[in-house]
């Protein structure tokens, strides 16, 4: 049905000509020719000029002719006959029949366009439907597409005078916008968000009846004089114009209504696209139209509907929201900059043209072709910049490639001295500088001097006396401006400054902004891992103060290498799952199609089955490894079923028996404390089936006493207390003793030859929060694969 009625419009088209006269009625009630369109076939194939007198339109007065009263034009009309008055007095009476003229390029894209929008519409509603079929929102929102379209593509074929096209373009003008309504009052009932009431939606549903009544009544009935004909062309309009403003009131009522909640994101989606699509064709077309000015046709304007479809289309087929925020923003920004550079075009544009005739509405045109004009060409040129501008500005290029390079370099940096050798290496493999150097400065009561450090500088003395008197005092990140080259401050320490000096170009040119501008970052970059250099050297000696004090590991001490202990592990784990037990997959999975895809000997395939099996057993080694560095999932699990997923491993793979007698813990266990439980377990494991020889294990594990009570105990061999002392440090048992110490609690290890081996430790369950993890990740689930 629909490709029928397409059809019939584009037939129905067939017959329009842009005519292009625009009318005025002088003192004496007479027509007169106002102006002509540059593209009308009155002025290019009829010649009709300004000032001829318009005497009768399809064979009757021009009073007679609805367009002429109402809208000052002879849109539709078959034929026509005009006045002229010569210069010599004469004068002369012409007809013009407009359906003799030919077809212009003006009527092509009077219907391409409306003709590509309607077909886009119909494509994306068929794909609609084929998905979602069965939905309400979706089948309203079908509506409202092809009424959008079918009303915009009706234009045409109404000017041409065909009834069919009359209907759908002045009840399509009054139907959009409530099915417009109707589609966001269900669709954000999806959301639990009240738009407006039934009874409004019924009202403006009325509204529509009305309108599709009335002009039923004035083309199928005898009562049709001019004022009934105006008033029913123009209350389409105004309704469509009534009812978009309150849509967008509403929207904005809703907003404001729900604006500190999740859902404001998709009222602002369908606010924005509202605004944009409905704007220009409301207030540069349909508006002016009501007061007779004519700033730009519908055709223009109608164009930005496109934007709803692509729009609605992606918030049901997709089921998530537009982030319009970054939108929003750079079209606030690009509006900004671009109105004076409009306003500035226009005003040559009106130095050059002063002297013409009715060129007021040309102004506007001109300002709005520019504003919109200066808007789009900064949205392209921002994806320019993506595209095309690195291959253009191959530098540019390789200042971001620098700072990719110099960051991964500085992330192994553990001593200055290598800080400074890549800072030096990647300034002179990017900047055509021979010299770069970082000066050290040391300022005391004398004031400021230069520290050697063992090296002979090759600074310029101009800028060694600049630097040790300075103007001001030195500001870390800050850039020193030195008579040579340029400086920057890229690190603190006590009564120490360290300063960048970069000497000049090579090529005597100056720096360029993007030079300085990259420049500026190695510097913060530099200042960054300065100042992680120094509070490392700070700790370092630190705990060397601590340990000197004490003699011992503190408990706060024991944590912290603890943590750094299990980062480590922690990253070996990650690396060894990603790298080798990743590629070894790879190499076994490629072995299983030779074995499989080919026909090969007995001999070789034997050869190659062995390989598989080996590869097979190095996987296998290799995740036990993973797993033995850092336990997987033993932060979801919780620490006794991380614990019994131990007891079966270790009972597989030793002649030994578990017991584990586990009572529920009450009060939640931090990550270290997870940890270390894991880790004593697992040493105590290692030390039975190693040497105890034990055939049964006893474990229990309880809360009490407002801490972790723990219990250990083994049928093995034993051995004297005196014998675990002098050799701890070859037992393991060391590193459960400092992992007991280092939750600041205590344990007691019992045993006799012959009688097994105990072992007894407590814990509380506060601890002082200290952690090493910094940068690392706690996600260990990757362990599992």
């Amino acid at each position: 049905m629909s490709g029928i009625l397409m059809v019939h419009l584009t037939l129905s088209s067939l017959d329009y000509r842009e005519i292009g006269i625009k009318l005025n009625v002088d003192s004496k009630g007479q027509y007169i020719v106002k102006s002509l369109s540059p593209s009308g076939v009155a002025s290019n194939y009829f010649h009709v000029k300004e000032n001829d007198q318009l005497l009768s339109v399809n064979g009757e007065a021009p009073d007679l002719y609805p367009e002429v009263h109402s809208n000052r034009s002879i849109l539709g009309a078959n034929e026509a006959s005009f006045l002229r008055h010569h210069p010599d007095g004469t004068s002369e009476t012409y007809n013009i029949h407009i359906s003799e003229a030919p077809l212009t390029f003006s009527w092509i894209g009077d219907l391409a366009v409306p003709g590509a929008t309607l077909s886009i519409f119909f494509i994306l509603a068929f794909f609609l439907y084929s998905r979602k079929k069965d939905d309400a929102v979706t089948k309203l929102l079908i509506a409202y597409f092809l009424a959008i379209g079918f009303t915009d593509y009706s234009a045409v074929a109404s000017a041409s005078g065909d009834l069919i096209g009359g209907f759908l373009l002045q009840n399509g003008l009054a139907i959009v916008p409530v099915l417009f309504l109707h589609f966001i009052y269900v669709y954000l009932a999806k959301y639990n968000i009240q738009f407006l009431s039934k009874r409004t939606l019924l009202f403006f549903y009325g509204i529509w009846s009305f309108i599709v009544l009335e002009w039923t009544i004035y083309n199928f009935t005898s009562f049709s004089n001019e004022i009934y004909y105006y008033i029913e062309f123009n209350s389409s309009v105004i309704f469509f114009l009534a009812s978009s403003l309150y849509t967008i009131y509403k929207l904005f009522a809703t907003l404001r209504r729900y604006r500190d909640t999740p859902v404001k994101s998709i009222i602002k989606l369908i606010l924005t696209g509202q605004v944009v699509a409905y704007t220009p064709i409301i207030l540069l077309t349909f508006l002016p139209a009501i007061f007779n000015v004519h700033i730009i046709a519908s055709k223009y304007t109608t164009a930005f509907l496109l934007i709803l479809p692509f729009i609605y289309f992606y918030i049901i087929m997709a089921e998530r929201f537009l982030d319009i925020e970054i939108a929003l923003t750079k079209f606030k920004y690009y509006s900004l900059i671009t109105f004076i550079p409009a306003i500035f075009f226009l005003l040559v544009f009106m130095a050059i043209f002063h002297n013409e005739q009715g060129i007021g509405i040309r102004w506007i045109q001109m300002f709005l072709v520019f504003y919109f004009g200066f808007v789009t060409f900064l949205y392209i040129k921002e994806k320019m910049d993506i595209r095309i501008k690195p291959r253009l500005f191959k530098q540019l290029y390789d200042f971001q490639s620098s700072l990719d390079r110099f960051s991964k370099n500085i992330s192994k940096v553990m001593k200055r001295s290598d800080l400074e050798m890549y800072l030096h290496q990647e300034i002179r493999r990017t900047l055509p500088v021979k010299r770069a150097e970082v000066i050290v400065l040391h300022h005391d009561h004398e004031g400021w001097r230069l520290l050697k450090e063992g090296r002979e500088s090759q600074v310029d003395d101009r800028v060694i006396e600049m630097l040790l008197n300075p103007s001001e005092a030195y500001v870390l990140g800050e850039q020193v401006y030195v008579p040579q080259g340029l400086c920057y401050v890229i690190g603190q320490n006590g009564s120490n400054s360290y300063v960048l000096w970069v000497d000049n170009k090579e090529n005597f040119l100056k720096f360029n902004s993007e030079e300085l501008n990259w420049l500026r970052v190695m510097a913060n970059y530099s200042s960054i891992v300065y100042e992680n250099l120094f509070l490392i050297e700070r700790l370092v000696h630190d705990l060397e103060a601590d340990m000197q004090k004490h003699q011992s590991s503190s408990p706060w001490m024991l944590r912290l290498l603890f943590g750094l202990s299990e980062n480590e592990r922690r990253k070996l784990a990650s690396d060894l799952h990603d790298s080798a037990l990743q590629e070894q997959l790879n190499w076994y999975r490629r072995l299983e199609v030779i074995l499989a895809d080919y026909d090969l000997k007995d001999d070789l395939r034997e050869k190659l089955f062995d390989i598989k099996e080996g590869l097979l057993d190095v996987i296998h080694q290799i995740r036990e490894t993973c797993n033995e560095l850092r336990p997987p999932l033993l932060k979801e699990l919780g620490i006794a079923d991380s614990l019994n997923h131990l007891f079966e491993y270790a009972q597989l793979r030793n002649n030994y028996a578990i017991d584990f007698l586990y009572e529920p813990i009450r009060s939640p266990l931090s990550d270290e404390q997870t940890l270390a439980l894991y880790r004593i377990v697992q040493e105590l494991l290692r030390n039975a089936g190693k040497h105890a020889n034990a055939s049964r294990i006893v474990i229990e594990l309880c809360e009490q006493n407002g801490g972790i009570d723990f219990k250990y105990q083994d049928n093995g061999k034993g051995m004297q207390i005196e014998d675990i002392v002098e050799s701890f440090e070859h037992m393991g048992l060391s590193g459960i003793r400092e992992r007991v110490v280092s939750m600041e609690g205590h344990v007691e290890f019992e045993s006799v030859i012959g009688e097994g081996f105990k072992v007894n430790i407590h814990f509380p369950l506060e601890l002082p929060e200290i952690s090493a993890n910094r940068g690392g990740s706690n996600n260990d689930s990757y362990l599992t694969g």
